[in-house]
């Protein structure tokens, strides 16, 4: 099976001053950005994938301080990225169990804060490139699976400062992977028992790639029950997130030059009621 076509975007940004309304930027344009994709099965419970796209992405608006250092071009829009998208893969169904890899390479916008001129730019961009593996089904009665894991490499291709050309994107782990599954007791009818395992590697969290942020892993684990209450489906859930109480650095962000670091919750516990009417 062949698929083709194209998407008409148009974007329309405008930025105002937050306190005269007065209007400090904005950026218009418009492309037409071509869709493919192609689906083989060459085999029962196998298809082999690939697709291509383009879109046009909304440039970001210069904020009004980077790391402290006020921007000169606060509220300036920059202007639309192009970008690409390529993917190409194998899935495999049984019906009860079933798994898809891929590899993909995507492009993304960068920007840039020049301190020496407090300029907030776009102009650069990253390439990420990795591969993706996910599993799914029931290898058991009564016990589902479902987890996935991404090898990922972001790279900024193009930067204003050269030194940045061949770096790793902020923020970007090199690796991530999770497994939820959950178990069916079958001498308690509607009782099931979940646990969680998520990871996530190593991060930078500095542009020129000096600081990096841990890899870390977390353990969750929960159990719901679904009941009818008078005539009514209910189910009640209970998790608890971060069993170990690990303190950890779980993710890093923000503009480049002004990174922030994000602490992961401690244990938690929560509880919930759904009704269906």
């Amino acid at each position: 099976m062949i698929t083709l076509g194209a998407r008409y975007q148009e974007i329309d940004t405008r930025s105002y001053d937050y306190n005269t309304t007065a209007r400090t930027g904005g950026y218009a344009s418009d492309a037409v950005t071509p869709v493919f994709a192609v689906v083989y099965r060459p085999i029962d419970k196998v298809s082999l994938y690939a697709n291509y796209s383009e879109a046009l992405v909304p440039g970001k608006t210069a904020p009004g301080a980077v790391n402290g250092a006020p921007v000169a071009n606060v509220g300036e829009v920059l202007e639309p990225f192009r970008a690409e998208q390529n993917e190409i893969g194998v899935k495999y169904d049984a019906g009860s169990f079933g798994a898809t890899l891929s590899a993909f390479r995507t492009t993304l916008p960068s920007e840039y804060f020049d301190t020496a001129t407090r300029t907030y730019s776009a102009g650069g961009e990253q390439e990420n490139r990795g591969v993706e593996l996910t599993v799914f089904g029931e290898p058991l009665e009564g016990v589902r699976v479902i987890g996935g894991a991404t090898w990922l490499d972001a790279e900024i291709k193009r930067a204003l400062n050269p030194a940045l050309n061949g770096k790793s994107a902020i923020g970007v782990p090199d690796f991530q992977a999770n497994l939820n599954v959950e178990w069916d007791v079958r001498a308690i009818d509607g009782l099931t028992l979940e646990g969680r395992v998520v990871h996530t590697g190593a991060q930078p969290a500095s542009a020129d790639n000096a600081v990096e942020l841990d890899s870390w892993t977390r353990y969750d684990a929960g159990v719901r029950y679904a009941f009818e209450a008078g005539g009514k489906p209910l189910t009640l859930r209970a998790r608890v997130e971060n069993l170990a109480d690990k303190n950890q650095w779980v993710a890093v962000g923000g503009y480049p030059g002004s990174n922030y670091l994000t602490l992961g919750s401690p244990r938690t516990l929560r509880l919930s009621v759904s009704a269906e009417f």
